[in-house]
C-alpha cells in the first residue's frame, strides 16, 4: 500500500505541471524561475541582465530603470609572437550608468543575398546597405526551457509592453 501511495504521489508531482511557470503567470514569477529563460531582442542586453524588464520608454528612447554596469575603459591587449600571438579586449574600469537606446535607428545590414549557398551551405551577402529600424514598445517574447532534455525548447509566448518612464 505504501508503494502505491508513493507511486501515485510521484506521478501526480510530474504530471501536474512539467514547469512551475506558464503564460498565465506574471512576468515577475516567470523571470524569477530558474527553469526558463525569456528570449529578448539583441539590443535588450544594453539594459543589463534583466533586459527590457529593466527598461522604460522615455520619449523616443528606451532607458534603463536602474543603472547598469558599463565598461568605461576598454583596452586591446596583444601578447606573444608569431602563431602564438593573441589579441583580447580587457575592461580596466567599470561604472554604473543609465543605458539608453534609440527606438529608431539606422543599421547596416545585408540588402542582397546570393541565390545559392556558398561554401559550407551558408548564404553569401552580396551587398550591404543601411536600413531604418524602429523597435515597438510591445514585444511577444518566447519563453524557453533551461533544464534537462528540453533545454532550449520553446514553451510558450507572452506579450510584454515596456512601461513609460515616470
Amino acid at each position: 500500500m505504501r508503494n502505491v501511495l508513493l507511486l501515485v504521489a510521484t506521478v501526480f508531482a510530474f504530471s501536474s505541471s512539467a514547469f512551475a511557470v506558464s503564460a498565465q503567470d506574471s512576468w515577475a514569477k516567470i523571470n524569477a524561475s530558474y527553469e526558463v529563460s525569456v528570449v529578448q531582442p539583441q539590443f535588450a542586453g544594453s539594459f543589463g541582465q534583466g533586459g527590457l524588464f529593466n527598461a522604460c520608454v522615455a520619449g523616443s528612447n528606451f532607458r534603463s530603470v536602474n543603472p547598469v554596469k558599463v565598461c568605461s575603459d576598454w583596452r586591446v591587449i596583444h601578447s606573444g609572437n608569431g602563431e602564438a600571438a593573441t589579441t583580447e579586449g580587457v575592461c580596466y574600469k567599470w561604472e554604473q550608468q543609465y543605458a539608453e537606446v534609440a527606438m529608431t535607428s539606422v543599421q547596416k545590414t545585408c540588402t542582397k543575398w546570393s541565390d545559392s549557398s556558398g561554401e559550407g551551405g551558408t548564404l553569401m551577402c552580396l551587398r550591404e546597405g543601411n536600413v531604418t529600424v524602429t523597435y515597438p514598445t510591445t514585444f511577444d517574447f518566447t519563453v524557453i526551457s533551461m533544464r534537462g532534455e528540453m533545454y532550449g525548447s520553446p514553451l510558450f509566448k507572452k506579450s510584454y509592453t515596456v512601461p513609460n518612464c515616470n
